[in-house]
């Protein structure tokens, strides 16, 4: 979303680095103590009957506070700066909510955000809250977020893979419908690497969690962590639960539903399943939490009050690796043609000196903290790379690893598109019902073929057929793409070509029908047994265009002199239907001869024509 305001007013609460505090801050109005040494905000005696919450904000490092307001809500952070965020004492009422673009690490704790009726769902105007762009630790808690215009709690965007935290969240209802707008309590369509939610209670007449990592962006997450939370639906509402299916982990700790249909998993949790919970979403409890909702009423909102944390952040802790530029991920694993890609990292400690790349346990990079992004260099074949934290004070730290899998040979097509006829109809226009196949394959891994021509279309790598019509002379290209982007196509041209009736060499006796359901407008009839129409042609599929009636005989196929099949054409009535077809591997000049039967009782039958391609 772009805005035309003049860039934010802040004002600045510079930190002295060595003292590496938050100051006493008043958050949504709240007044919240700040442990020196640490930045960690610590909960008042109000707080104590809440339980403690899971993450601690991050350490934050010399931050600029800034004073949300009506008219200042949509925020374009600098990069690598940290940001208190402090929302008005009363509720922040407009279209579009909070918007917070950039940022590295940014902390925002209480307030609330009402959406008004009327504001329409065009360009997020029906949106609470949409984070995105930051590079570090987001950090929300205690929001509350309502209004009758409602319709979409919180999106996430986080290409850079910041590390988000949700936490005591309490989002009334978002309304929407499948029909209309798809409203989700939390949605995420880009990242992040790393979904913390530890208290989040949320009313939607559509959709709960809608989990879409990757629908805009490449960041595979390391974990979503969801921990005391609870949806609420309407008879009306869809799945509570959804997340796509790519192998990022989950952990579900007290993870409740109320859905429309509690008796059928499958109508609230996707992926589909069976039982409590499915695979995909392990251990989910249906109804009320004993103790009631996790974040009732008045405990989120503007008199928020945090009631502290079980851990608070390292001084230095193992990086973790949020982004690989210039790659694409499939499976956990990313893959490239260039000779270098970009990593991007992160970690909630501020004590590192520097970091190092290494590829197989040698260093290959460098750069000194606060760097966040390094370009790496890759060989042909697996990368293991890794990013590792040095410290003067403690000992280096060492993300986990991640594959990059560079690959320049293109695939193989080793079938090139092969059109042959099926069954089904003729259309008006002429076009013939076909069947389009090829093979390819990769030495690495095949991403997809994409088929163009009369059949078009993208298909994954076990899919190696395509249906459609064509008539007359057409090109089908296949084009395998793998994980890193070669390429390879191969083509063949053929010609569908549609032979009528009159066309056939006739022997026997045989009617003409006039009628607009005939292709051409007429077909021919014979009830005499042994009466035959016979074509000869070059190519590798022909297909018997007939009509199926209830009182139709049966017809006897010829090819090349021997007999193939006795076809029966009873059934419902239908005109223009392609019956019966036949295909070779390659071309050559062919016979098709088609016989009246003469079946006791029903003798007739009507033919079309047939249906070559060569």
């Amino acid at each position: 979303m772009t805005s035309t305001r003049p860039a934010v007013a802040v004002r600045r609460s510079r930190v002295p680095r060595p003292a590496r505090t938050l100051l006493a801050l008043v958050l949504g109005g709240t007044l919240l103590a700040a442990t020196p040494g640490l930045g960690v905000i610590t909960a008042s005696p109000a707080a104590a009957s809440t339980p403690r919450l899971s993450w601690a904000p991050p350490t934050l490092t010399d931050p600029i506070t800034i004073d949300v307001t009506p008219s200042n809500r949509d925020l374009r952070l600098a990069p690598g700066q940290d940001y208190v965020l402090r929302m008005p004492s009363s509720p922040l009422s407009g279209a579009g909510g909070l918007i917070v673009n950039g940022g590295d690490d940014v902390v925002l704790i209480g307030g609330e955000i009402t959406i008004p009726s009327g504001v329409g769902t065009g360009g997020g105007a029906n949106r609470g809250l949409y984070l995105r762009d930051q590079t570090g630790t987001v950090h929300v808690e205690g929001l509350r977020i309502s209004g009758a215009g409602l319709g979409e709690g919180i999106n996430l965007s986080q290409p850079h893979g910041a590390v988000v935290q949700l936490q005591n969240i309490r989002v009334e209802t978002v309304h929407g419908s499948q029909a209309g707008h798809h409203a989700d309590v939390i949605q995420t369509w880009n990242g992040p690497r790393e979904l913390r939610v530890d208290g989040l209670s949320g009313a939607t007449t559509y959709q709960g969690l809608f989990l879409l990592p990757q629908q805009h962006g490449t960041v595979q997450p390391q974990r979503m962590d969801l921990r005391r939370v609870d949806l609420r639906g309407t008879s009306a509402s869809g799945y509570m639960l959804w997340r796509d299916q790519l192998s990022w982990p989950l952990s579900l700790t007290d993870v409740w539903v109320q859905p429309s249909s509690p008796g059928s998993p499958d109508g609230y949790l996707w992926p589909q399943g069976s039982g409590a919970g499915t695979q995909a979403w392990p251990s989910v409890e249906v109804g009320t939490p004993p103790g009631g909702q996790f974040v009732p009423s008045g405990l989120a909102g503007t008199g928020y009050v945090s009631p502290g944390y079980t851990t608070t952040p390292s001084p230095l802790t193992s990086p973790t690796v949020g982004m690989v530029t210039g790659a694409r991920a499939a499976e956990g694993t990313h893959y490239t043609r260039d000779s270098s890609v970009e990593l991007t990292w992160a970690h909630a400690g501020p004590a590192a000196t520097g970091y190092e790349v290494l590829r197989g346990g040698t260093v290959v990079a460098t750069a000194p903290a606060p760097a966040t992004r390094l370009r790496v260099p890759v060989v042909t074949g697996p990368n293991s790379l890794t990013v590792r934290a040095t410290s003067s004070s403690g000992p280096a730290t060492t993300s986990p690893p991640v594959t990059v899998v560079r690959d320049t040979v293109a695939p193989t097509v080793m079938r090139a598109p092969e059109v042959t006829l099926r069954t089904g109809a003729l259309s008006a226009a002429g076009t013939a019902p076909i069947t389009v196949q090829w093979e390819a394959q990769d030495d690495v891994r095949l991403r997809q073929v994409s088929l163009g021509g009369p059949t078009q279309g993208v298909f994954e790598p076990s899919r190696t057929v395509a249906y459609g019509s064509a008539a007359g002379q057409g090109t089908w290209t296949a084009v395998a793409e793998d994980e890193a982007g070669n390429t390879r196509s191969s083509s063949t041209s053929r010609t569908v070509s549609v032979v009528r009736d009159t066309s056939m060499q006739r022997s026997g006796t045989w009617s003409t029908v006039s009628s607009t359901a005939h292709h051409g407008g007429a077909a021919l009839r014979s009830g005499t047994a042994g009466a035959a129409l016979t074509h000869t042609f070059t190519g590798r599929s022909v297909a018997l265009v007939a009509q199926r009636s209830p009182e139709a005989g049966r017809a006897v196929i010829f090819v090349d002199g021997a007999r193939v099949t006795a076809l029966d054409l009873t059934g419902p009535t239908a005109s223009q239907q392609v019956v019966w077809n036949r295909s070779w591997p390659t071309s050559a000049q062919r016979t098709i001869r088609i016989e009246v039967e003469g079946t006791s009782g029903r003798p007739n039958i009507t033919l079309d024509g047939v249906v070559t391609v060569g």
